[in-house]
């Protein structure tokens, strides 16, 4: 803008002043003050001219007399943050890689590895689905050892007491996924309540936390359905974490790679996060859930845009 026309459009507006003043007049004396000192400076006589003229604009119709320039509120303009949530993360294949299992037994079985692995693992879950029926409990631990039994006798192999030690050893030494710290830390920035809710006996989640480093990112630590004393996915569990959080089941959601985790926790009137990890389709007993991530890392962007 040249002076020549700045000079002309305040001696203009210093034309108007008295119009200026009373519109000031709702300002008080300090803004009426303001435009009379300004008579001696362009550039005052400009910026408070213009103050004065939008202070006399209605908010409501600021953006008709403005074109593009919108001074609603994030609110107003429906720009909200969603609050954060209470998120229950599962632990075994959501946080942490059973895989390693696979490895010790190849070293063990190198013919019969991964059949015993994956009988292993069916019998395992089996098992805690049959003694949630029959309204029995034993801990994961036990279970695991059982299922591990039957594994070896379904191959025909045989492993010594302390082979299967150490074996079980691994199920408290697993490594984490590659996206759980990215992931863990974005959740946690914004604001989000991290807890991990887990089939595992209160034993091997203790030492599996400290093993894979997941204290820092769970301050409450862990729950585990032993304090229930039945298994996922019986509704009862599900409602548990919800009272440890000081919440109702509905203000908490799950995150797990495990479908049969997530049907049961949305039977449960919870929210859920399915981390599909195996690219697979989901269970059929259930729908599929409105919030599905490859892993932990897209999840905090998924919880904003849903």
């Amino acid at each position: 803008m040249s002076r020549h026309f700045s000079g002309t459009l305040c001696g203009r507006l210093m034309g108007l002043q008295a119009m200026m003043l009373a519109l000031a007049t709702a300002g008080g004396p300090f803004a009426a003050s303001l435009l009379r000192d300004a008579t001696g400076s362009y550039a005052v006589c400009w910026l408070v001219a213009a103050a004065v003229f939008v202070a006399a604009v209605p908010t409501s119709g600021r953006k008709e007399r403005f074109g593009k320039m919108d001074v609603r509120s994030s609110r107003e303009r429906g720009h909200v943050m969603p609050a954060p949530e209470a998120l229950a993360f599962d632990m075994y294949g959501t946080l942490v890689d059973p895989i390693r299992i696979g490895e010790q037994l190849e070293r063990r079985l190198p013919d019969e590895a991964s059949r015993v692995a994956e009988v292993w693992r069916q019998k395992q879950l089996e098992y805690t689905f049959r003694l949630t029926a029959m309204g029995r409990y034993e801990d994961f631990e036990q279970v695991t050892r059982k299922a591990l039994d039957y594994a070896l006798a379904t191959t025909g192999e045989k492993l010594g007491a302390e082979q299967k030690d150490n074996l079980m050893s691994q199920y408290n030494d697993l490594e984490k996924f590659a996206d759980v710290d990215p992931g863990l830390k974005l959740l946690r920035e914004a604001g989000h309540e991290l807890v991990v809710f887990s089939n595992g006996s209160p034993r091997m989640l203790e030492e599996l936390m400290d093993r894979a480093r997941l204290r820092p990112f769970f301050p409450r630590g862990f729950i585990s359905v032993d304090e229930v004393g039945t298994y996922k996915p019986s509704p009862k569990v599900y409602r548990h974490v919800a009272e440890k959080l000081g919440r109702k089941v509905g203000e908490v959601r799950l995150v797990s790679s495990n479908p049969f985790d997530v049907v049961g926790a949305e039977a449960a009137g919870m929210l859920a996060a399915w981390v599909d990890r195996s690219g697979g389709p989901f269970d059929t007993l259930g729908p599929r859930p409105e919030t599905v991530v490859g892993g932990l890392d897209e999840l905090a962007d998924a919880l904003v845009t849903r």
